[in-house]
């Protein structure tokens, strides 16, 4: 099967930014806990002051938040993520757009192939598809980063419709990096 890494496209012009977040998530870092926490409470960030900042559907930074359309899709796909509101506020303009804090289940699917840094950073990403199982939508386990991996059907209906700034890419699987690729 397919797998696809979700991230947010760098080539949207002027998405939306968030400011402040480093009071709830210090240093950029998702820990189980911090993940936990934010679950867990009524969520609101601020927007950078822009005049017209692109409303995306998915930011992957500094957390990973989907707009209400995508939530949508996703929940019929992913009904076990945790799915916790979160209200971007633009205060000079008196603006606000209603975002999802989403928390998909945690696999354990890292091949032994896998590659890492000597700060224990992922060098190379690779999956052992016999331990995903039948997730759709879920975080890597055992990594330091925070990385979403969707399935096939999944990125299909992504695609299927006009999501903004949305990229994805092809997760590189055990038996494909061996050369043993299904037919």
């Amino acid at each position: 099967m397919n797998y696809f890494i979700l991230s947010q496209d760098q080539r949207m012009k002027d998405p939306i930014e968030l400011i402040g977040v480093s009071s709830v998530v210090p240093a950029g870092l998702l820990t189980e806990e911090i993940l936990e926490k934010l679950g867990s409470s009524s969520l609101q960030f601020e927007m950078k002051d822009k005049e017209k900042p692109s409303i995306i559907d998915y930011i992957e930074r500094p957390i990973p938040l989907f707009s209400d359309r995508l939530k949508a899709l996703v929940e019929k796909f992913a009904p076990r993520a945790s799915y916790t509101p979160a209200t971007l506020v633009q205060f000079k303009r008196m603006k606000q757009e209603g975002f999802w804090f989403i928390t998909p289940p945690l696999v354990d699917c890292l091949s032994e192939q896998a590659e890492f840094h000597p700060d224990g950073t992922l060098k190379r990403l690779i999956l052992d598809e016999s331990k995903i199982g039948a997730h759709y939508l879920f975080r890597i386990a055992g990594l330091r980063e925070m990385i979403i991996v969707i399935h096939l059907a999944l990125a299909e209906s992504f695609l299927r419709r006009d999501f903004e700034g949305i990229a994805l890419r092809k997760a590189v699987l055990a038996q494909s990096w061996m050369g043993g690729d299904k037919a």
